[in-house]
């Protein structure tokens, strides 16, 4: 399975792309090559109103103030665009889908904000789809050629502390996955939360 750009996976042929389901979650190992189609594919799938929403890390000097200690957890800004339609989401998608696929720090994804629908892309390739209508999204990743598995390898399996992986940041033609919030400014994108990690 081929990663993203900015990870670095030192057994990155023990992966295979696939995915394994945990109740009304779908856990799914995504080669980089089908990132942006399985989310194009699940916007196509959402009722709308829906919402995009991107979680960023805290800078060091933020992260200084609320960590006391090495062992506290690390956080991150949540933010988001509610009430958005299909075509907005597809903007999105178009305008910065290749800058957060290919950023190793951040999270992203999209959901209804009338029923209990989201996908989230994750560190190292790693999609969650969260659902009650599991069978629907079976089908839709089988007809991607993703297959279904009982147990799912992902990076985090393969690491140890002599081989751990690596995630960093992107710059894509000038910018910064941190810039998205600035660029959806006039879209009303708003910080929900600072969570921890």
């Amino acid at each position: 399975m081929k990663f993203s750009s900015c990870y670095y996976v030192p057994k990155a042929e023990l992966i295979n792309e696939g995915f394994e389901i945990n109740n009304n979650k779908i856990i799914i190992n995504v080669d980089d090559a089908h990132m942006e189609e399985l989310l194009s594919n699940f916007i196509d799938t959402l009722s709308y109103p829906s919402f995009f929403f991107l979680e960023l890390p805290l800078n060091k000097q933020e992260e200084i103030k609320l960590r006391k200690k090495d062992t506290d957890p690390f956080h991150s800004d949540v933010y988001y665009i509610d009430g958005c339609n299909q075509e907005q989401l597809k903007t999105i998608l178009k305008q910065s889908g290749k800058l957060l696929i290919e950023d190793g720090l951040s999270t992203f994804g999209f959901g209804s904000n009338i029923k209990p629908l989201e996908i989230c892309c994750t560190k190292y390739n790693i999609v969650y789809i969260y659902t009650i209508e599991v069978e629907k999204y079976i089908n839709l990743l089988k007809d991607m050629g993703i297959s279904q598995v009982d147990k799912l390898i992902t990076a985090w399996d393969t690491f140890t502390m002599e081989n751990p992986g690596r995630a960093e940041t992107t710059i894509l033609d000038g910018k910064k996955v941190d810039d998205i919030v600035q660029d959806y400014k006039d879209w009303g994108i708003y910080k929900a939360e600072t969570r921890e990690d």
